[in-house]
């Protein structure tokens, strides 16, 4: 295509020249008339540059013209003043002096036709001339020398210059371009295109972009991009595409059309890009924001929606809905003992059994974890969110195997019905949510109905989370401490710290602990458990006491937001205190849950030489991989292990972790130890270090140096 053009530009400039050719005829006649006077006019008012060179180069005639286009060559060509340009061929390549006489004709029998000439001019620019020449007798025998006319061919050059270089960019573009008729059709293509489509140019000429459209969403395409044609003259979309080789795949199309002046189309220019994958990337994106990627059921923004619709349906029919929130019994179980790899699969086989117990109409949810939400429209009344219920219950009954091993979980369901329990999705789900718990408590494996009764129990809640707050503000607690014994001693070595309510409707830690965890406020009672501590122990260090080292638990949420290494360094500098009075204890199910996070936190807790335990060993099936790989100093064992051990015989799994702990040079505290019996066999176990209520139950700050065995400051 490229090469057509140039020869479109050579014709055009041979055209403008010959043009211009012919008056030089008329106005160099020896003819004296008026006609003749007429035509010299005339040729000093034309663009074209006229000169008569006798054979030595000597000028005998020009018109004004030649002036601006023909002094710079012939200064070269006679090596004259105004010499210092540069005159260059058509390609830009300087030509020798030596050589322009001969290419502008002096001295030439034959005529030149259309050569090109540059004219380097100041700053860069180049003005460039189109010179056609013959011999001066070829008009007159009487006449010798050479006739000349140039014509200024710079504008078209930087035109054709322009079109050379877009032409280029048609071709190596990555997007496909087509040129189009009046009618649609393709009448050039670039290679990208032919790369896009699996058509080559041939092939593609006379088509329509559209005909790549697949069949069945062709006709609505055309009718799409013919009434955005009519109205605007332009059209952009995408649509599913097919490859010659049938193979499927998201097309990109932009059409502009271009009319004359009367309103019809005269030609188009198409655009097309492959957008599979960013069109598949997108589509992702929709998928995990309203699905779960997991068992691939909508999520909660879906429920959302889906809910608000139900319910206005239902308010509208006096109908009604109701609301499933199941939670399965034992998956914590699974995850815990066989990994997270079985207990997705496990989600997976679960999320398609209750797939198959309800209906089309309805939606199933995964709400996150081991929940999950099951929505039901179009109820007469609420037996028959129970026959539901029932069948979830005998589905999950039904043992599942996965990766050969057969498990059997079990779920309990609350039921939420509308309008009775609620009148929004929120007021539903809240419900459904409490009446589940009230179905866990019961005994797990049931399902039950919300009730008032439970929503005086979420009244309960609510002022108890109100009170937990409003102390966790003031900090309204108070700490005590569990003694830690050497087991063959019976000294002291350290403290457990113990967090104390001074409000008594907060209750004991076992009952404001959880509500702390669901409101978020666990991580405020931890770094004020941190703070209290460090105090206490630089109390004691004023008062000339040394306690021994003090054991905190952290919470999952300090562990989660990273500010556990931050409050202890804080606290510690602040108290001015050592590192080594501290240890942090951190649940062996924590631990597993969150060991990358862990993994930065421990390694900064042994640097400043803070020791760290896990606590309630034997919970959480850690891996042993796991225990050798992270800076961990001490075990305690869950006081539910301890209280099997009996006169030398049970107690499993205290031995079993005895036997690891020695195997990997760790020391062990076993918690709840009440009898002698146990304290015994413990020791004999290899069992370092003892808590329980067999040497004290927690004591007060005060107590704690009369505790130690501390009589006072020493007297002077």
């Amino acid at each position: 295509m490229s090469g057509k053009l140039h020869t479109i530009e050579s014709a055009i400039e041979v055209d403008q020249a010959q043009g211009c050719g012919v008056t030089p005829q008329l106005a160099f006649s020896v003819d004296s008339t008026a006609t003749s006077t007429i035509l010299a006019a005339l040729l000093e008012r034309i663009d074209a540059g006229v000169i008569w060179l006798a054979p030595d180069g000597n000028i005998r005639s020009r018109n004004q013209a030649s002036h601006r286009l023909l002094d710079g060559l012939l200064a070269r060509v006679l090596e004259s003043e105004g010499a210092s340009h540069d005159v260059l061929d058509a390609d830009g390549a300087p030509i020798p002096a030596a050589r322009l006489a001969g290419l502008i004709g002096l001295g030439s029998k034959e005529a030149i036709s259309g050569r090109v000439f540059g004219l380097a001019m100041d700053m860069g620019h180049i003005h460039w001339v189109s010179l056609n020449s013959f011999p001066a007798h070829a008009l007159d025998a009487q006449m010798d020398g050479v006739l000349i006319v140039a014509t200024d061919v710079t504008e078209q050059r930087v035109k054709s210059k322009r079109l050379d270089v877009a032409l280029k960019i048609f071709q190596v573009a990555t997007q496909g371009f087509f040129l189009l008729d009046q009618d649609g059709r393709i009448i050039a293509a670039n290679e990208a295109s032919e790369r896009i489509t699996g058509y080559v140019e041939a092939e593609l000429i006379g088509q329509s972009p559209i005909s790549f459209c697949v069949p069945d969403m062709r006709a609505a395409l055309q009718d799409a991009v013919e009434q955005s044609v009519r109205s605007s003259g332009v059209w952009e979309g995408e649509f599913t595409a097919q490859q010659k080789s049938g193979a499927s795949y998201r097309l990109w199309c932009s059409l502009t059309t271009f009319q004359s002046p009367v309103g019809k189309i005269e030609y188009s220019i198409a655009t097309i890009s492959d957008i599979t994958e960013k069109w598949a990337a997108q589509e992702r994106i929709s998928f995990l924001v309203n699905f779960d990627p997991l068992t691939e059921l909508p999520n909660r923004g879906m429920l959302d929606g889906w809910m608000d619709f139900a319910t206005a349906e239902a308010r509208r029919r006096h109908g009604r809905l109701a609301v499933l929130f199941v939670d399965l019994d034992n998956f914590k179980w699974v995850n815990d003992s066989l990994g997270h790899h079985v207990g997705d699969l496990l989600l997976i086989e679960v999320a398609r059994r209750i797939k198959l117990v309800v209906r089309e109409s309805d939606i199933v949810v995964r709400q996150g974890g081991d929940e999950f939400i099951v929505a039901l429209q179009g109820l007469v009344d609420g037996r028959e969110a129970s026959r539901v219920a029932e069948k979830l219950l005998a589905s999950f009954g039904q043992p599942i195997i996965v990766e050969g091993h057969r498990l059997h979980v079990g779920a309990s369901i609350g039921i939420s019905i509308f309008p009775e329990d609620g009148g929004d999705k929120d007021e539903l789900l809240k419900n459904a949510d409490a009446a589940m718990y009230e179905a866990k408590r019961a005994g797990r494996g049931q399902y039950a109905f919300y009730s008032p009764i439970l929503n005086a129990q979420a009244v309960s809640y609510a002022r108890l989370a109100a009170a937990l707050r409003v102390a966790v503000m003031r900090g309204a607690f108070d700490l005590v401490f569990q003694p830690q014994l050497d087991a063959q001693t019976r000294q002291i070595t350290g403290l457990e710290a113990l967090i104390r309510a001074q409000d008594p409707e907060l209750g004991p830690p076992s009952v404001f602990i959880p509500v702390a965890e669901r409101t978020g406020l666990v991580s405020d009672l931890g770094e004020w458990v941190i703070v209290a501590a460090c105090r206490q122990i630089r109390e004691g260090l004023d008062m000339g006491f040394e306690p021994p080292k003090i054991a905190i638990n952290v919470s999952a949420l300090q562990l989660r937001s990273q500010s556990l290494t931050k409050t202890i360094g804080e606290a510690v500098v602040a108290s001015r205190i050592p590192h080594r009075c501290l240890e942090i204890e951190i649940t062996e199910t924590l631990l597993m849950e969150r060991l990358d996070e862990a993994r930065e936190a421990l390694a900064w807790l042994r640097q400043h030489g803070i020791v760290v335990a896990i606590d309630d060993f034997g919970t959480g099936y850690s891996s042993l991989a796991y225990l050798q790989s992270l800076p961990i100093d001490r075990l305690k064992i869950d006081g539910s292990f301890v209280r099997e051990l009996g006169d030398g015989g049970g107690g499993v799994v205290a031995r079993a972790i005895l036997s690891l702990a020695k195997s990997l040079s760790l020391e062990v505290v076993a918690e709840g130890v009440e009898t002698e019996a146990q304290a015994e066999l413990l020791a004999e176990l290899g069992c370092g270090f003892f808590q329980g209520y067999l040497f004290s139950r927690p004591i007060t700050a005060q107590e704690v140096p009369q505790f130690c065995g501390w009589s006072g400051p020493t007297k002077r």
